[in-house]
């Protein structure tokens, strides 16, 4: 059933002209954010068709309202496995990007859809 939905995915960002460039994942137990075996499934079926694709895994324990630290563990495919990867990170490259997410979960924009 996930391989029929991210066929149908898959179709729509072409035509678009979109990519579908990765999976992210938060877990439900909040000690664990490592990918586990669904999210390592899903992220290979999209890197098979994108191989820059990237699986990010969400820390819930580094999350809060304020936002002080990144949340955010990115892992790319290296070797046949995922590995996370510290290049990646997405708050150091853009200093603004803790402040920005801290105001859209006070402002409860998180309770939106993203497309």
């Amino acid at each position: 059933m996930v391989e029929v939905a991210l066929t149908q995915i898959d179709y729509y960002c072409r035509d678009k002209g979109l990519i579908l460039a990765g999976y992210y994942q938060a877990n439900t137990n909040l000690k664990d954010s490592a990918p586990d075996y669904f999210a390592k499934r899903m992220a290979d079926k999209i890197q098979e068709n994108f191989s820059s694709a990237v699986l990010v895994m969400i820390d819930n324990s580094k999350l809060s309202l304020d936002c002080y630290e990144d949340a955010l563990n990115v892992y790319s495919h290296s070797d046949g496995k995922w590995k996370l990867n510290d290049d990646l990170n997405i708050s150091e490259k853009e200093p603004n990007t803790l402040a920005a997410l801290s105001s859209l979960l006070h402002n409860k924009r998180d309770r939106k859809s993203v497309v």
